[in-house]
């Protein structure tokens, strides 16, 4: 499994997240570090009332089903879930190296036993091209290592027969017998399959079931299910140079962890829509924490040719780059003598469609262009003044790095072209009746789920993506829900709305500046209004048409390689830019969809809710929001950890598990299966102890009398605080950069020697976070939360250092 490190101590909606990705593979502690978790989450519960609510955080997770034939009483849906579980189990493989360490999954693709993990499954394999497969029926096999993707963290294998010892940690019974048994006594061998699915035809909220073989769990080799929803779409998950690059795959809140790398995601028909590969992660450590992603299936059939084939398979490139501008996506750089350069385009065009798909951003085209294998002919649609043309080229591979040498057949790969749609690997391989050969035949009914794009679509437009301040140089991401037609935003009250500009993206990526025209410390709320930026255009798309905010980051042609030396790059002209309105024209006001706070539907224990969120840089640019499903727990006060901190909210919530304690989460919409709105979705609560999040929304009634006290011009509440101001200040030994300090991030400039801040080890340069669990926006905000702490004690303090999270503990020390 590979992940994201998506934030540290995160006290409010500030992201510190890096994006990469690394090897996770489970080993023999695994059991271990899982009991631990178990033990960690009960004492939870015993310390917090509202925490106790809160411990199920994960997706629901069903035990491989055996039964043929469903329990009467189980509704239509469950047993259709039921009945897809016990079909393709035993299509899913639990992979390991010939030394049976390690722990990956994978899934058969037809009855010959070709299947597909993820590469960073096998990628120590390569030398030999050998491992070991482990089936549900109990029996392991021998594994060879065939094609290898390293672009797209995809690898294909082949089972090649029983292994001739059994595993020494299972012995199968008799009564369990291995399904290809029979056909191996013919003569032939034939193994349980599932077919590719069309991962085209998924939709936002679907129903999805992941599979495999996570902590190394499957002594026996049965695989874990957990089931879930699709929550995002055709994402852009960075990777490691031109390696691990997630170019188009789809996002589910089924929990994948250390050891599902590589197994399927299906969706209810049987049909695997994708490779499941890598998670996000936060502050505790690589579990899933509601956000993992699976390499989309219509991406994995283009390069299905050359991995069958034990090729390596290299991605495409143009050779150019392209950017956000002016609500077009521009090429701004070319190499001379690639393929978008002897197509002829250059800089400054205007990309209009790729292969017959419109471009809508920059990070559209890398997702797209990501998905494609070296060689593929293309068309590119662009336009330069008055002119548009179309035009055909072929993509020149991207670069991989391979310790060891690896073969390669570009005009093999290209062929596949011919046939782009296949549904099995071979199609001419498969016999008719699928069933016979121990496959899956997908079930004719749809899989559509009560949640979905229907329901949820006036949500995701009342629903916004705000991005301010973040950690040092950190971009904030974070979420607000629109309260009025005239661009009102109801979000929390954090770090991000501290910025100098704060700006809000809508659905349809239109960019806005939001004001903060009211705080309420007490209820942790703030209200914001939209107003139209400068020179802003009807196309601008998402963050990157605010001059002032960080722009999220701009999609290189799928990571287009650095050029080599020698080699001619052409910028694009400063002509080419977009030039400046003057006397522009009054703008007219806003029209835009919002929530009503109506607070007369009550829900209840037990019904199903999702949550609409801007978490860990998921959905830069015009990218939409994130969902995360669940259930609503209770309505509670909040009594956040027993007050061990101080946490000025004390009104009542509703505790639910879907996971949202997620920097970025906060500020966002939650809502019933009809879209209605339920609450807003607090800052992140928990508790240091046992890294225990609480997963809650503040009630539309709270709203509600939020926005009738912002409307009679009522101050806000002063917060609670159990930190009582003292005449005898404390000194810590900490001095900060204070020119302008108002608005001036909380550096270290200076640590007094033999102070209690220099013999806690703070450093020069040290970003500060947060103080005894407050947030620390700026060096006013901490020269006055110091200013109020007890000499007595010990001080937290949260800060930021390079690119890790530290917590460092002050003795506190009066001044003399």
């Amino acid at each position: 499994m590979s992940d994201r490190v998506a934030g540290g101590s995160a006290r409010g909606a500030f992201d510190v997240g890096a994006k990469g990705a690394f090897d996770l593979g489970a080993r023999g502690g695994a059991r271990m570090m899982w009991r631990s978790m178990c033990v960690m989450l009960l004492t939870a519960a015993c310390e917090a009332r509202a925490l106790s609510a809160s411990t199920a955080t994960g997706p629901e997770v069903s035990p491989t089903h055996r039964a043929q034939d469903p329990a009467p009483s189980a509704p239509p849906s469950e047993a259709q879930r039921l009945s897809v579980i016990d079909r393709v189990s035993p299509a899913v493989v639990c992979i390991f190296d010939p030394l049976q360490r390690g722990g990956g999954s994978g899934v058969i693709l037809d009855e010959q036993g070709y299947g597909l993990t993820n590469f960073h499954v096998v990628a120590d394999m390569l030398a030999e091209r050998r491992g070991l497969a482990g089936l549900s029926s109990g029996y392991l096999y021998d594994l060879e290592v065939l094609g290898i993707d390293p672009g797209g963290d995809v690898a294909m294998f082949r089972l090649t027969g029983q292994h001739e010892a059994t595993p020494s940690a299972h012995d199968p019974s008799p009564a369990v017998r291995d399904p290809s048994s029979d056909a191996r006594d013919a003569g032939a061998e034939r193994y349980p399959f599932a077919p590719l699915g069309d991962s085209d035809a998924v939709r936002l909220g679907d129903p999805v079931l992941a599979m495999g073989n996570p902590f190394v769990l499957a002594e026996d080799y049965t695989p874990t299910v957990t089931s879930g929803r699709v929550t995002g779409m055709h994402r852009y998950q960075y990777g490691e140079g031109n390696q691990l690059l997630y170019s188009d795959c789809i996002q589910t809140d089924a929990a994948i962890n250390p050891g599902n790398s590589g197994g399927p995601l299906f969706n209810l028909r049987g049909e695997v829509i994708g490779i499941n590969g890598r998670i996000s992660i936060n502050t505790r450590g690589r579990f899933n924490v509601g956000v993992g992603y699976a390499i989309s299936a219509n991406q994995i059939q283009r390069f299905i040719p050359g991995l069958r084939a034990g090729l390596l398979v290299r991605h495409g490139t143009l050779q150019a780059t392209v950017i956000d501008r002016a609500g077009a996506v521009v090429f701004d750089r070319l190499l001379e003598d690639a393929p978008a350069w002897d197509a002829g385009i250059r800089p400054g065009d205007r990309l209009l469609s790729f292969d017959g798909r419109r471009i809508e951003s920059a990070n559209h085209f890398a997702s797209l262009l990501g998905t494609y294998p070296e060689g593929w002919r293309v068309t590119v649609e662009y336009e330069r003044g008055e002119l548009r043309k179309a035009v055909q080229t072929r993509l020149e591979p991207l670069p991989v790095k391979l310790e060891l040498p690896f073969p390669t057949d570009t005009e093999q790969v290209a062929a596949a072209q011919l046939n782009t749609r296949v549904s099995r690997l071979d199609a001419s391989a498969a016999p008719a009746d699928s069933a016979a050969a121990g496959g899956v035949a997908p079930d004719s009914a749809g899989a559509s789920g009560e949640f979905g794009e229907p329901m949820l679509g006036a949500a995701l437009e009342r629903t916004v993506k705000l991005y301010g301040l973040g950690a040092g140089m950190e971009v904030g991401y974070g979420t607000g829900i629109l309260v009025g037609e005239d661009g009102r935003v109801l979000t929390v009250l954090s770090l991000l709305i501290e910025a100098r500009r704060v700006t809000a993206t809508v659905r349809d990526g239109t960019a806005y500046d939001a004001i903060v025209v009211r705080r309420d410390p007490a209820r942790q709320l703030a209200l914001l209004q939209l107003v139209r930026p400068k020179a802003a255009s009807t196309g601008a798309s998402g963050v990157a048409d605010a001059p002032d905010a960080p722009a999220p980051a701009v999609a290189p042609d799928a990571a287009a390689p650095s050029p080599p030396q020698g080699a001619a790059v052409l910028d694009a002209a400063p002509q080419d830019a977009a030039p400046q309105e003057s006397a522009a024209p009054p703008s007219p006001p806003l029209r835009l969809p919002f929530f009503a706070l109506d607070a007369s539907h009550a829900p209840r224990p037990g019904d199903a809710v999702v949550a609409l969120g801007n978490p860990f840089r998921i959905a830069d640019g015009r990218e939409p929001l994130s969902l995360a499903h669940g259930v609503l727990s209770a309505r509670i006060p909040l009594d956040a950890t027993r007050r061990m901190k101080d946490y000025p909210y004390h009104g009542d919530v509703l505790v639910f598990d879907a996971i949202t304690s997620n920097p970025g989460f906060s500020g966002g919409a939650l809502v019933d299966a009809e879209g209605r709105l339920l609450g807003l979705i607090g800052r992140e609560v928990r508790l240091n102890r046992t890294h225990t999040h609480l997963n809650y929304a503040l009630p539309t009634d709270v709203l509600a009398a939020f926005m009738d006290d912002a409307e009679r011009g009522e101050p806000g509440k002063a917060p609670s605080s159990t930190s009582a101001a003292t005449d005898k200040p404390i000194e810590l030994g900490i001095r900060l950069v204070e020119a302008g300090y108002r608005t001036t991030l909380p550096f270290v400039e200076r640590v007094v020697a033999g102070s209690p801040a220099a013999k806690a080890g703070l450093r020069v340069d040290d970003l500060i976070l947060a103080v005894n669990g407050r947030e620390v926006p700026d060096a006013r905000a901490f020269k006055d939360i110091v200013a109020a702490l007890s000499p007595s004690g010990e001080v937290e303090i949260i800060l930021r250092r390079g690119r890790e999270i530290v917590t460092v503990h002050v003795p506190a020390a009066g001044k003399e």
